[in-house]
């Protein structure tokens, strides 16, 4: 599945899983969370990052303030997809 890692120094790396197997970034002891980034694509972003140190935000799309390390993918419904944007067009910025 194709999805898109967010970090710090606002690099956009493309990404290719499975999500839900082993191996994947997406793991379930982590509180995900989800904004929007358009109508077919969330940010996902670990919910409990603002109680750890070192904590930085990027602003994602028209999200101002996401905790980084966050991902995008793409969602239909209730069902994960492969995200359907480009790297170069992910909207990254400090806030």
């Amino acid at each position: 599945m194709k999805s898109y890692r967010i970090d710090r120094d606002l690099t956009v790396t493309e990404l290719h899983t499975g999500l839900g197997r082993d191996g994947d970034w997406m793991t379930e002891d982590v509180v995900w969370a989800d904004l929007p980034y358009d109508d077919r694509n969330v940010v996902i972003y670990d919910d409990e990052a603002f109680k750890k140190p070192g904590l930085a935000f990027v602003r994602i799309g028209e999200n101002a303030r996401v905790p980084v390390p966050a991902y995008i993918i793409g969602f239909k419904g209730e069902t994960r997809i492969d995200s359907d944007l480009d790297a170069s067009d992910i909207k990254v910025a400090f806030p």
